[in-house]
């Protein structure tokens, strides 16, 4: 709620030809916590910009309007396969209100039903990316809804492992990144200049960020969601 609401207040409720001198959008966040340089009390991240400015956002796939939703927030939903896995996938949702009380429900019913389901006993291996921020020219709010699995660190040998499907980031050598994050998720990472990650991410940028995405993947993520949808009266048969 709280990410959605700092969107909603530190960007200008009009659209980009209307914007007065000054008027700047921002974009919301949190960090997973395996992103979180501070895990037990994560905070929100704040940073310029819009859903105009990351490609990797503006993707689609079969978006749907749903009925459910159409009269508070006139929402449209779309689940975007990003990486070659089915379950590196993103929810996007472009709404009116990011902060309507249907939108907050059916994200708060979404992750506990992601948690129930999909965490192999353990709820602690999942995990979310969320990221609210104005689409950029006609003054309404994208929100993407990443699951991902929680990534165990080890710190004696710096390397990331997926502990539901046993990926180890380790065997994975031309992958610059591998950790979802606030920035990562909209295709904003950080690699030092002078190593191998540098030249991988500079041959091919946009295959180091769905190489990220199915790197931390959860699996059965987006069966549970497309049924969770379905159940719930989200998805009208669009």
């Amino acid at each position: 709620v709280i990410i959605r609401m700092e969107a909603k207040l530190l960007s200008p409720s009009r659209p980009s030809g209307k914007m007065l001198p000054g008027d700047t959008y921002h974009v919301s966040g949190q960090n997973p916590k395996i992103g979180s340089s501070i895990e037990g009390t994560q905070h929100t991240q704040i940073q310029r910009g819009c859903l105009a400015d990351h490609p990797i956002l503006m993707m689609t796939s079969r978006p749907w309007r749903s009925q459910k939703l159409e009269s508070s927030s006139d929402a449209i939903l779309d689940i975007v396969p990003v990486g070659q896995h089915e379950d590196a996938v993103m929810l996007k949702i472009v709404c009116e209100d990011p902060t309507s009380p249907p939108i907050v429900k059916l994200l708060v019913d979404l992750r506990l039903e992601l948690l129930l389901t999909l965490c192999g006993g353990e709820p602690r291996n999942v995990d979310f990316a969320v990221k609210c921020l104005p689409t950029g020219g006609d003054g309404r709010f994208g929100i993407i809804f990443v699951p991902i699995s929680q990534l165990a660190y080890s710190k004696e040998d710096g390397h990331y492992t997926n502990p539901l499907t046993g990926c180890r980031s380790v065997d994975e050598s031309e992958l610059p990144v591998c950790k979802i994050d606030f920035g990562t998720v909209s295709g904003i990472f950080l690699v030092d200049c002078d190593s191998v990650s540098w030249s991988a991410s500079m041959r091919n940028g946009e295959k180091s960020v769905r190489g990220a995405y199915n790197f931390s993947r959860l699996p059965g993520a987006r069966k549970a969601m497309e049924a969770f949808m379905k159940s719930k009266g989200y998805f009208d048969g669009a």
